[in-house]
């Protein structure tokens, strides 16, 4: 996602602010292809998560195929 989403995304209340966050290592830097640079939801989460003391997200208590 681009900065501006990703800041959303985030909670952060401007994109300066989501940048400033990224300056400073809070959250990951943005993955830089050949257009704008873009985040990645799965590493934004992990950030966020780290942030907050988490652990991520719990595994499952059942098997996939069971929900099937």
């Amino acid at each position: 996602m681009r900065a501006e989403r990703a800041a959303g995304y985030c909670d952060e209340p401007s994109v300066a602010s989501f940048l400033q966050q990224v300056a400073r290592g809070i959250y990951p830097p943005p993955l830089i292809s050949d257009c704008d640079p873009k985040w990645h939801r799965t590493r934004l989460d992990a950030a966020i998560d780290a942030r907050h003391g988490l652990s991520g997200c719990a595994a499952p208590d059942q098997d996939v195929v069971d929900l099937i």
